[in-house]
């Protein structure tokens, strides 16, 4: 137990340690949530989504992807997405990527065209 001194007020070690396991609890409980209204957008938005390691292997893609292109997450992950990619647009998107992986933009857009698993192009 601490005893103030000199006018000064101790606070009990214990005390301290609960509430940084209350603002640990507040913190997970904050990261559920924007983890939960992430997923929410992702399955649901109206545009095709895809999610890349940074040397562009699939690690997700949202429903709308599978739609749009014919395969599926599974089937895509097994892939290399360039080998998806209109044979000229590559060279712009590996340009627009490695800037991205160098950290000069924070993200970049960029439209391109893709073969869909039937050989169509969009």
């Amino acid at each position: 137990m601490l005893v103030p001194h000199d006018s000064q007020v101790a606070t009990c070690p214990l005390k301290r340690g609960n509430s940084n396991i209350d603002q640990q609890k507040r913190t997970l409980a904050d990261l559920r949530k924007s983890e939960a209204r992430f997923q929410a957008v992702f399955e649901n938005v109206a545009v095709g989504i895809t999610i890349l390691s940074l040397d562009r292997h699939v690690l997700t893609v949202n429903p709308v992807t599978e739609t749009i292109i014919g395969y599926t997450q599974a089937e895509l992950q097994q892939m290399n997405p360039l080998d998806l990619m209109f044979v000229e647009d590559r060279s712009v998107d590996t340009e627009l990527y490695q800037e991205l992986i160098a950290g000069k933009p924070n993200s970049y857009v960029s439209e391109l065209r893709y073969y869909r698993k039937d050989g169509s192009i969009y």
